[in-house]
């Protein structure tokens, strides 16, 4: 992924078009497919993230987590950890479920950068790429705004359904030890 930032005031233009586009090169099918998977990916991480985060506020308790599911990534990471923090019987698995959701932002910043992008078209490059720019609030700047131009490749999606499905994975041996300490309700619903 390439990059190129402005912080300064400038007029964006933006050139909408279908996808796919007449002007699509002939193998853009496979960056659409890379892109597809790699939200698949991230779609069932976050499945499983959320469904896991709200069992460990359900067996926190009320006392300790007294938030509802936040919407934010960012707020659910945080919720996360003191969720984690007050589950004294995960004391032997805290620090992994630190590292996990720490791991999981990271990724997570990365698909954001993906969902949220204003696409472009594609550009000439020894591997297939696609413009995409990010426009992020950020203070201090002379307009409040960031604008980042990339270009994204079948690499970088693969990359992220990469990681995703690594981390999902590695939830389960979280899941695992959740489970075996509240062992499932006979008429729970599987999800």
């Amino acid at each position: 992924m390439s990059v190129t930032q402005s912080n300064g005031p400038a007029v964006l233009k933006f050139s909408p078009s279908t996808t796919p586009s007449p002007l699509d090169p002939v193998d853009a099918n496979d960056f659409y497919q890379a892109l597809g998977i790699a939200l698949v990916a991230w779609g069932r991480l976050e499945g499983h993230f959320t469904l896991m985060l709200l069992n460990l506020m359900r067996i926190a308790g009320a006392a300790a987590v007294t938030h509802q599911l936040p919407n934010s990534m960012a707020e659910r990471a945080r919720l996360w950890k003191i969720a984690v923090g007050a589950c004294a019987d995960l004391v032997g698995v805290h620090d992994v479920a630190i590292w996990w959701v720490n791991d999981l932002m990271v990724v997570a910043e990365r698909r954001n950068t993906v969902v949220h992008a204003i696409w472009g078209s594609f550009v000439p490059s020894p591997t297939l790429a696609i413009e995409a720019l990010s426009i992020r609030h950020k203070k201090k700047t002379p307009d409040g705004l960031e604008v980042t131009r990339q270009h994204v490749t079948i690499a970088t999606l693969q990359e992220i359904a990469t990681q995703a499905n690594r981390l999902n994975i590695s939830l389960l041996n979280f899941s695992g030890s959740l489970e075996s300490l509240y062992p499932t309700p006979p008429d729970a619903q599987n999800v």
